[in-house]
């Protein structure tokens, strides 16, 4: 007992313990004040534990605000840009990695040199370039509007076009990294064996890398679905998305900080289940990709 002591390393522990609750204590807070109402959220003295527990904010946060509708902006414009994005990043990053083409070096350089700048430099040029597009005799004819009150369906693909243009160099960039560690031994055993260069790229390398394609899509749908800055100008009231949509909960005079709050639980809810799903498929993907010498 005494030697079993010995070994724990208490302020390894202690840490790990301090880090833990500066991370979950803020979760903590969100979802039990998204049982409290508006008084208790604003009381001088905040409550630990709620002495009453009431789900009347679940059910007023669809009222207050098209919580719906927002949901399903969001789904429509995040999956398309995350499958995109992903299945991209995955097959020019294998290309960079693998293969030997001139520009290959000024190509990964201004793809790292992307992510130095801020998306709020980004945004100015990407307005007046898409509101001068869409003046176009060309698009006017086709009714094609991609901002503006009148913009739906094609807002929805500006948005699209917007996010795969944001997420793809952060995700080729891993991708890029995770194929640079694998060896191109395995890809020449294969087409020893018959396999075309394709056919040993899906059928070999894509379940090798599956744990990093699971972790670039996680790390991709989060970026999209938690953009707001490029939400608050490009959408309107229609094509609004869930991360913008929270705002609905405030005045010129006040913010019903309780929905607020139960917004956010909502909102969290399908990026903690994606995650729990894609958790599953990364243990699947590292057995799957297992090579046996």
């Amino acid at each position: 007992m005494i030697r079993t002591i010995k070994k724990i390393n208490l302020p390894l522990i202690l840490g790990m313990a301090f880090f833990l609750f500066i991370v979950l204590f803020p979760v903590y807070w969100l979802v039990v004040s998204s049982f409290k109402t508006q008084s208790e959220v604003l009381a001088g003295t905040p409550q630990i534990i709620p002495s009453t527990i009431s789900f009347d904010n679940y059910e007023q946060v669809w009222e207050a605000a098209p919580l719906l509708v927002y949901f399903k902006n969001s789904l429509i414009i995040t999956i398309p840009s995350m499958i995109v994005a992903v299945t991209l990043a995955t097959m020019a990053g294998y290309a960079l990695s693998r293969f030997n083409f001139s520009g290959k070096n000024l190509f990964r350089a201004s793809t790292l040199l992307t992510q130095l700048f801020p998306g709020i430099l980004f945004l100015l040029p990407y307005f007046l370039m898409f509101s001068t597009l869409q003046h176009q005799e060309v698009f006017q004819q086709a009714h094609i509007i991609l901002m503006g009150d009148k913009a739906r369906g094609w807002n929805y693909v500006l948005m699209s076009f917007t996010y795969i243009g944001f997420v793809l160099p952060f995700a080729l960039t891993l991708m890029c990294g995770f194929f640079n560690n694998i060896p191109k031994d395995i890809e020449e055993a294969a087409m020893v064996d018959g396999c075309t260069q394709f056919q040993a790229f899906y059928r070999v390398i894509i379940p090798l890398v599956f744990p990093a394609i699971a972790s670039v899509t996680i790390l991709a749908f989060l970026q999209c679905w938690n953009e707001v800055l490029f939400a608050s100008i490009l959408t309107n009231s229609s094509t609004r998305t869930i991360a913008l949509g929270i705002r609905d909960y405030r005045t010129q005079t006040s913010v019903a900080w309780n929905l607020t709050l139960t917004a956010g639980v909502i909102v969290a809810i399908p990026v903690v289940a994606f995650f729990t799903f894609l958790q599953k498929q990364l243990v699947s993907g590292l057995t799957a990709g297992a090579v046996k010498g």
